[in-house]
């Protein structure tokens, strides 16, 4: 259900020229080891993602990479532990 809702506010985007953005876990193909929906299946758009869960001792450190190597445009911001 996600994919769908993904791949179709993509493909208006494109249609109306406008850029896309959200969290990344938004773009995700919904998997136990999740990984960035195929920019292929997302229209081309000009999307931007944001990874939030990039902390390196929760297992998160490699989302940004994940998707810039997937052909995001990676907006990087940091979620800090609660102390």
């Amino acid at each position: 259900m996600k994919n769908y809702f993904v791949t179709r506010v993509a493909k208006l985007a494109v249609e109306k020229y406008l850029p896309l953005a959200g969290w990344d876990d938004g773009f995700t193909d919904g998997q136990k080891d999740p990984q960035p929906i195929p920019m292929g299946n997302l229209s081309n758009a000009d999307l931007y993602v944001n990874p939030w869960n990039n902390i390196w001792e929760w297992g998160g450190g490699g989302n940004a990479y994940k998707y810039a190597n997937a052909g995001y445009k990676v907006v990087t911001s940091y979620s800090y532990p609660r102390l």
